[in-house]
């Protein structure tokens, strides 16, 4: 099983780097078939977090897919996919070698992470505005102003959780938050690592850290669930899983009194991350990052069309229509309006402008990702472990 998955991950990697190479049907490939392993892994995982998970991934990369071509796919069969897939984990083997190796036979961790200056601005981001403020508070603050919490004897948090539905822009805060206080930012895609990293998790963490301590930086740790699933569940996480969050939490305590480093961790599903994470002094403030409300939706929708030519296009209206819509999905109600537009143009050479109409029957066509029963959920997390 762990080389199936391990497979399965090492696709969505090869498909990233096509993606980022700007070789969009070879990303879709790749991309497809992970999507097919972790939809029939769905229907065998071992344990509930562990079903969410794969379902999330799932999710996640079918979403992805439809976002490169603009024809729809069907959801992953549940049965009769076994042998598709472990031939599909044969057919990688080969791939995975060559992805894991650069040349002489060097190790490739360190292209993982992703380091970058972020360039994205608060007003990048549509609503949100009591959230921007709580984590300009516990991020951007303590990095930007260590002088001002010193003399007021306030011991900045080191570890910080975002958590909410997916799509509702937990990476562009984050990314936001490093771009206000100029912080270095250092990406690590945890569900990646625990088998691009086999056998070497410890140092690679340790290094990581060591890195970051050369200038102020934002360590982001995105799905960290999918590192830390609780210990006392059933087994749950593999020893890899376990190095990683044992060398975690051994860097996390001893960064006690370093001023230039705070750890960021993103997670959908903050039920399925292990209690040791989230005692004092780790990820002890909790952010929610709720599903964007009626204001919110209006901005975004205007966000995400500035570029396209519009003729009459009421936001208001839209806003009203997209209740329980997250920001990921208006952004693929822009991106289909958008693809449609130019179809129509490319078969007449007339250009075309959008209107409300267009949107409303591009939302008609899709359903919202965010359920009443997960914000319930949320809330009854946040009640029992606390969080702003």
């Amino acid at each position: 099983m762990e080389s199936i998955i391990k497979a399965a991950r090492n696709y969505i990697t090869i498909g990233s780097e096509h993606e980022k190479k700007g070789d969009l049907g070879e990303a879709r490939k790749y991309y497809e078939k992970a999507y097919t392993i972790f939809g029939y892994l769905q229907g065998i995982a071992l344990s509930e977090a562990e079903r969410k998970n794969r379902s999330e991934l799932a999710r996640k990369l079918r979403a992805k897919i439809q976002y490169l071509s603009s024809t729809p796919i069907p959801e992953p069969e549940k049965e009769g996919r076994a042998a598709a897939v472990h031939q599909e984990a044969r057919e990688v083997k080969s791939e995975v070698k060559k992805d894991e190796q650069g040349e002489n036979g060097g190790k490739r961790e360190k292209e993982l992470i992703i380091v970058e200056k972020p360039n994205i601005k608060w007003g990048d981001i549509g609503g949100l505005k009591e959230t921007k403020e709580r984590i300009r508070d516990a991020i951007t603050m303590p990095l930007k102003y260590p002088e001002y919490l010193e003399r007021y004897g306030i011991k900045p948090w080191k570890g910080v959780l975002l958590f909410g539905p997916p799509g509702c822009g937990k990476t562009l805060l984050a990314k936001a938050a490093a771009s206000e206080c100029d912080a270095t930012f250092f990406e690590v895609p945890v569900s990646e690592i625990s088998s691009k990293w086999f056998g070497e998790s410890e140092k690679n963490i340790k290094n990581l850290f060591a890195t970051a301590r050369e200038s102020s930086s934002i360590i982001f740790f995105d799905e960290i669930d999918a590192i830390s699933p609780p210990r006392d569940a059933g087994g749950g996480g593999s020893d890899a899983s376990k190095r990683i969050v044992n060398q975690l939490l051994r860097e996390m305590d001893g960064m006690q009194e370093d001023k230039k480093i705070i750890v960021l961790g993103a997670t959908n599903y903050p039920e399925g991350i292990d209690g040791a994470l989230l005692r004092p002094k780790r990820f002890d403030k909790r952010i929610f990052i709720p599903p964007p409300d009626i204001e919110a939706r209006r901005a975004i929708f205007a966000i995400n069309t500035k570029k396209m030519p519009l003729r009459e296009v009421d936001f208001d209206v839209l806003a009203a229509k997209t209740a329980g819509y997250s920001g990921a999905d208006i952004y693929g109600i822009c991106n289909e309006v958008g693809w449609q537009l130019m179809k129509e143009e490319l078969r007449d050479g007339k250009q075309r402008y959008a209107s409300t109409d267009n949107f409303v029957k591009v939302i008609s066509k899709i359903k919202p990702s965010i359920k009443e029963e997960d914000i319930e959920r949320y809330k009854k997390w946040s009640e029992e472990y606390g969080a702003s």
